[in-house]
């Protein structure tokens, strides 16, 4: 399975991965995209002689366009699956139906609860007990689909939205590639977008 990642920033759940697929003879990380000339993450991935492809979104007038633009290098480079990591664009509906159910996110919540941004600072306001992150296949809308998998932590009494940004970016870092491999492994299928595991997949997530 070829492999794209979508970018936006540092690209630290890019990084793990590009490192889960090292060892996976089932998948490789084939192209990594940025929106964002400046984004960190970039850098990391040519530094593992991983193609990578600058599409600024600025330079497009309409959404639609940048998104044939990204369509079009995925198609060009034999792009089998794509991950969003730290992806800060909204694709249009003709995006998603291209890549359906070929196309994961990971998002700093428990979803369907805190779509969107400041997760964290939202979290912490409205008094729940537990955060954490969700990996789901990505669907017309803001972070809306079927989930593949969640982590969770616990907010302490203590716990600012940077403190508990940390906690569960370190779950993000675990959770994604796990997730992934559900995929690249065949152990997940989705039908009338429900997730239907097979018994191998319980053990890896």
């Amino acid at each position: 399975m070829k492999i794209g990642i979508l970018i936006s920033g540092g690209g630290s759940n890019m990084i793990k991965l590009i490192e889960s697929c090292q060892n996976n003879k089932n998948a490789s990380i084939n192209i990594v995209i940025s929106n964002n000339p400046d984004a960190k993450g970039i850098e990391f991935a040519k530094s593992k002689k991983i193609k990578t492809k600058i599409i600024n979104h600025k330079e497009f007038t309409e959404r639609e366009d940048f998104d044939n633009q990204v369509n079009n290098v995925l198609i060009e480079n034999k792009i089998d699956f794509l991950c969003n990591a730290g992806f800060m664009r909204i694709h249009g509906e003709k995006f998603v139906e291209k890549w359906f159910n070929k196309h994961l996110n990971i998002h700093p919540a428990l979803l369907p609860s805190f779509k969107g941004l400041n997760t964290h600072e939202r979290a912490i306001k409205s008094g729940v007990k537990f955060a954490g992150c969700t990996v789901h296949l990505v669907r017309s809308g803001v972070d809306e689909g079927p989930i593949i998998g969640q982590a969770v932590t616990s907010i302490s009494i203590d716990d600012d939205k940077e403190s508990l940004a940390k906690k569960v970016l370190k779950l993000e870092h675990k959770l994604y590639p796990k997730c992934l491999k559900l995929f690249t492994e065949k152990l997940v299928k989705v039908k009338n977008d429900k997730v239907i595991f097979s018994d191998k997949a319980i053990k890896i997530l």
